[in-house]
């Protein structure tokens, strides 16, 4: 826990959240969430950075960061409906349907 800690603290000053690309974003949260390390100021930073991308991702990175953010218990309405809007855009490539989503996090 220390280390993730640590690490997570490392990336916040350095300004990392915003140099990931989906994929790398979606590893973090994965790792966080796996790890049961729940490190606030770097999720936020993720998700403050992830609508910003050029890139979304596939749709398996927009589940996966989704499962992320279901494990925390956190809930970022703005986030979510980014997710959502690009899906119904077909913006992410990929099978994963919203409801597909929703079956994920219930």
């Amino acid at each position: 826990v220390a280390l993730m800690t640590s690490l997570g603290d490392w990336a916040l000053q350095e300004g990392l959240a915003g140099a990931l690309n989906a994929q790398n974003m979606a590893n973090v949260l994965w790792a966080y969430s796996t790890l049961e390390v729940e490190h606030r100021p770097l999720v936020t930073a993720v998700a403050a950075a992830y609508p910003r991308l050029p890139d979304p991702g596939t749709a398996q990175t927009v589940s996966n960061m989704f499962l992320a953010y279901s494990r925390f218990g956190l809930c970022d309405a703005a986030l979510f409906e980014g997710w959502a809007r690009q899906l119904r855009s077909g913006a992410v490539p990929g099978e994963l349907t919203i409801p597909g989503l929703m079956m994920i996090v219930q």
